[in-house]
């Protein structure tokens, strides 16, 4: 989990994976039906590793693919355990392949 732990919106997390394309895994992502965005807010757009990871000491954030997710008002205790779940999975079938 990118940020502070204590210092944060509790809205809002962005997770980096190792070796793990942040594309990649918002395509996988989509596909089970979770809307993420991949990098971070200001470089979402952006075909390079995010400079903000970068300066907020992100580990190899070269090597590391970054997803963010927002939850709203109708978010359930189920629905982030699924997106953890496929989160993981995707994570680790992806880095696996790389």
């Amino acid at each position: 989990v990118v940020g502070s732990a204590e210092d944060r919106v509790s809205h809002t997390v962005t997770m980096s994976f190792l070796y793990v394309s942040g594309a990649a895994l918002a395509e996988e992502l989509d596909a089970a039906g979770f809307a993420v965005a991949s990098g971070s807010a200001c470089s979402s757009d952006a075909l390079t590793p995010s400079h903000v990871l970068a300066a907020m000491g992100v580990p190899r954030a070269r090597m590391m693919g970054s997803v963010r997710f927002s939850l709203g008002h109708s978010t359930t205790d189920g629905d982030i355990d699924r997106a953890i779940r496929v989160t993981v999975d995707a994570a680790r079938r992806l880095a696996a392949t790389a």
